[in-house]
């Protein structure tokens, strides 16, 4: 192996400008995947490798190794992305003639739950506003609206004080454009938006 990884990252900082964080994690996941197919794949002296006998099952079996080292899949796609990028400057120098990291598939990102607020957190929500003002009340009734529709914070403001169901039913909500979407409304939210007198 030439000194492929320093003219890339070279390449990077002096013809790109990539931040240094960028050139940074660049050179620790080359130096890794290089280790691996050294060490792992290949078996053979760093100045021995070729990066032209480079193919996607070599890249394939890496991606598999850092799974198996228990490595998040957005760092598995950092990795991939870097070899990506470093294949694509050796077929600009004609130092490959293909990019096998181009057609290996992307890893689909983690998807989590979003966290919610336990039933403990929401009443002391709602306890916060003063209700003894106006806009204590004001705050209440959105605090109310949003968690009995389950609304985003901006969507109260746009509802039409008409609109609002006495007793307890769906709520009209405006959507994008002229469409309206129906939303439930538990019982406290109408109330507390329009007090009985």
């Amino acid at each position: 192996m030439k000194n492929e990884i320093g003219d890339f990252l070279d390449y990077l900082t002096y013809e790109r400008n990539v931040s240094i964080n960028t050139i940074s994690a660049y050179r620790t996941d080359l130096e890794s995947f290089v280790s691996f197919l050294c060490n792992d794949y290949f078996t053979l002296g760093r100045d021995q490798l070729d990066f032209r006998k480079v193919d996607n099952l070599a890249i394939r079996a890496y991606l598999a190794h850092l799974a198996r080292r228990k490595l998040s899949r957005s760092s598995i796609v950092r990795h991939l992305s870097a070899m990506r990028t470093f294949f694509r400057h050796l077929m600009r120098e004609g130092a490959v003639e293909a990019n096998p990291a181009r057609v290996v598939a992307t890893p689909k990102r983690e998807k989590y739950l979003p966290s919610v607020l336990q039933p403990a957190d929401v009443t002391l929500l709602l306890e916060q506003p003063d209700v003894s003002t106006p806009l204590g009340l004001r705050d209440l009734a959105f605090l109310e609206l949003i968690y009995a529709s389950g609304l985003r914070s901006s969507k109260p403001v746009e509802i039409d004080l008409a609109d609002m169901p006495i007793p307890a039913k769906p709520i009209k909500v405006p959507a994008h454009g002229a469409t309206a979407r129906t939303v439930p409304c538990g019982p406290t939210a109408p109330r507390t938006v329009r007090p009985s007198p």
